[in-house]
């Protein structure tokens, strides 16, 4: 199946509470018939709250915060874990206080938090699990990535279907770049092993492109030069660097006579 990261999107000002079952159909229906995947949705206060509602019921479901109360509630007993943003150093770190659960993390004081970890960590870690932590979404963000991959229902070791299948990922985003005119600079190719271990190797181009042919020639370099350890679970393509031009600056060094 093909993997999408996440989005949030704003609904508070035309949606209401006794309608919020009706829209996540609608939107499910939506994804799903105009471009054939299913998705999980979470409902919050926050992009905090949303996230980790969204990750409750996996695959293609959706769970609702009703406010930050429900929200408190609901995560007290729960492992540090549930949090996006705790990763694996920082509960190690809490662990040597015997800080395992959110309802441990509540007996540390803001000033002990800013000592260990710093004023930002800090304080997103008192402010997170009390459901005060917020944040913008910026709908005014440009687009800074286009990504493609997809992870097999079974292992793949064969290197010929892994390359068509780069070229078909080559092919829907060079369909997404001319979509919005735009140029990528920097082709990422993703891989996973049977075993989850995740490489990624870059290369970045002196001038942008947006042909598939382009894009495809560029992360299949990538992709043999890599030293391919075990079948395969998942593979992707990933475009940076974007632009809206591919004119390439010229430096004093490009304008010297070559000898």
């Amino acid at each position: 199946f093909t993997s999408i990261d996440e989005g949030y999107i704003e609904i508070t000002e035309f949606i209401k509470n006794d309608n919020l079952k009706r829209f996540i159909k609608k939107f499910k229906n939506y994804i799903y018939k105009n471009t054939g995947l299913t998705c999980s949705i979470g409902i919050g206060f926050s992009k905090i709250s949303a996230k980790i509602a969204s990750d409750l019921n996996k695959p293609n479901g959706y769970f609702i915060f009703k406010n930050r109360e429900h929200f408190l509630e609901y995560i007290y007993d729960k492992n540090l874990s549930i949090i996006p943003g705790i990763g694996k150093k920082t509960r190690e770190l809490l662990g040597l206080f015997n800080i395992r659960k959110i309802s441990d993390l509540y007996k540390i004081e803001k000033i002990e938090l800013i000592k260990k970890f710093g004023e930002n960590r800090g304080e997103y870690l008192y402010n997170v699990i009390r459901g005060i932590q917020f944040s913008e979404i910026d709908n005014k963000r440009k687009r800074q990535s286009y990504g493609h991959e997809i992870t097999f229902s079974q292992t793949i070791n064969d290197s010929v279907e892994l390359e068509n299948e780069l070229r078909r990922q080559s092919i829907k985003l060079s369909k997404r770049l001319e979509k919005e005119e735009k140029y990528a600079k920097t082709v990422t190719l993703k891989i996973r092993y049977s075993n989850f271990e995740t490489y990624t190797k870059a290369k970045t181009l002196k001038t942008g492109i947006k042909s598939w042919e382009e894009i495809f020639n560029a992360v299949k370099e990538s992709f043999r030069k890599l030293n391919k350890k075990d079948d395969v679970r998942l593979i992707g393509v990933h475009l940076s660097s974007i632009t809206k031009s591919n004119v390439v600056q010229l430096t004093f060094d490009d304008m010297k006579p070559k000898k």
